[in-house]
């Protein structure tokens, strides 16, 4: 990725701005990010920073039109989503170049007045409601984030409850609710905006000024959290059971949080671990012993503390989830133990420089980068000094990093079990 000088500034009203121009096509891509998520929430109102991602939609009030926002993209040529994390939510508009203004009214009408009513909030939660069930309730392994979850943080902490929340909380959620949540989170000093695309600076800072600059800070009040490390739980093992077709087990380890230096590191240990077949791991469980179907690690980001998870799946019905247990163990042990090759790591370094270049071929991922490292890391920048990082990163950090955080008398284990038919 060319590294080109991002501009960044602060309006008067404490939104901040980043443009970065890609001219390849003559498309623009307006993100913006609200530095709240299901950490921002309090037992008793779970799943609300996700079921407002949904009520935003509804939430452009300039003409009797209803689901404005989806018809000027619809007839404007434009591409529109959002996604709501443990930490952030975030909203994206592609259009065509002419219709930049355009993207800049809709977020801009989206954070300047609360305009949702009671047939949107109604039929929002029952939106909700229908993806908590299809996802979580009614799909293979749906319960496992929620469960893990509840093994990895005592209650007291922010991150023991999944970002979807309980379907009762979504349904008692009131619009008085909503509307001070919408004065609490949805404020310009709380936003990030960055355009990233085909357009002329000038211009495109006019029309921020001019659609943003207006916005009044909001009167709601952030609720403060704290977080320590007294709240992750270690050394813990749980059972559940589900209408799953095979046994499983997940073990779990805590790591360091989000884009820290170490996060890194994990990030790399984790794919030596367990991403792809050619690793110890999967020829271990998977072609050897064949008592697994599938075998893989991977980091779950969050901005306080980053959970690496070791999953294996059976390869059969009439294997067991202990027995899985006792050999995943096994051979986890013998690969930390062991440690990691240059070539391991060198093949690591690759995947990884691939993957990085590819979420910047497209200016939707350039953006989504950059709005999401200005917000948990204040860095706009850290998209071009990335592929440095990756490649600096040694096989003796690699090992301190598996001694100092995967020990695995501390990791936490999960069984996966089949209900009875």
């Amino acid at each position: 990725m060319t590294n080109t000088k991002i501009k960044t500034y602060t309006l008067s009203n404490g939104l901040r701005v980043n443009l970065y121009q890609i001219k390849r096509t003559p498309t623009v891509c307006v993100t913006i990010g609200y530095h709240v998520g299901s950490k921002n929430e309090i037992e008793g109102m779970t799943g609300i920073a996700h079921l407002f991602e949904h009520l935003m939609f509804d939430n452009v009030n300039a003409s009797s039109f209803d689901k404005l926002y989806d018809l000027c993209g619809l007839y404007s040529g434009a591409e529109n989503n959002a996604y709501t994390t443990y930490d952030q939510t975030v909203y994206y508009i592609s259009l065509p170049n002419h219709q930049l203004e355009l993207g800049l009214w809709l977020e801009a009408q989206r954070m300047n007045k609360f305009s949702i009513n009671s047939d949107a909030l109604k039929t929002q939660q029952s939106v909700v409601t229908e993806e908590i069930n299809q996802n979580v309730f009614n799909q293979p392994y749906g319960l496992l984030s929620t469960k893990m979850n509840e093994m990895m943080f005592d209650k007291s902490c922010f991150y023991n409850w999944e970002v979807y929340g309980s379907i009762e909380d979504v349904n008692n959620f009131s619009l008085d609710k909503a509307l001070e949540f919408y004065n609490s989170y949805y404020s310009p000093t709380n936003a990030v905006v960055t355009i990233v695309g085909d357009f002329e600076f000038s211009k495109t800072e006019q029309l921020i000024e001019q659609y943003f600059g207006v916005i009044a800070q909001k009167n709601g009040a952030m609720k403060p959290y704290g977080f320590t490390s007294t709240q992750c739980l270690k050394n813990q093992r749980s059972v559940y059971s589900d209408s799953i077709p095979l046994e499983g087990v997940n073990i779990s380890f805590h790591i360091p949080k989000k884009y820290s230096e170490q996060y890194l590191i994990g990030n790399f240990v984790s794919s030596m671990i367990g991403k792809g077949k050619s690793t110890t791991l999967y020829n271990t469980l998977v072609r050897e012993q064949q008592l697994c179907s599938e075998v893989y690690s991977y980091v779950d980001a969050r901005e306080e503390s980053s959970i690496l998870n070791i999953q294996a799946i059976a390869s059969e019905e009439n294997i067991t989830a202990e027995q899985i247990e006792e050999s995943l163990r096994d051979t986890v042990h013998s690969v930390l133990e062991k440690g990691f090759s240059a070539n391991e790591l060198q093949k690591i370094t690759n995947k990884s420089l691939t993957s990085h270049a590819y979420q910047t071929q497209l200016v939707e991922g350039v953006a989504d980068f950059i709005t999401t490292t200005t917000m948990l890391k204040n860095q706009p920048d850290y998209v071009f000094s990335l592929e440095k990082e990756y490649a600096n990163v040694t096989l003796e950090q690699c090992h301190n990093f598996v001694q100092t955080f995967l020990q695995l008398p501390e990791s936490n284990t999960l069984l996966m079990k089949r209900v009875n038919d």
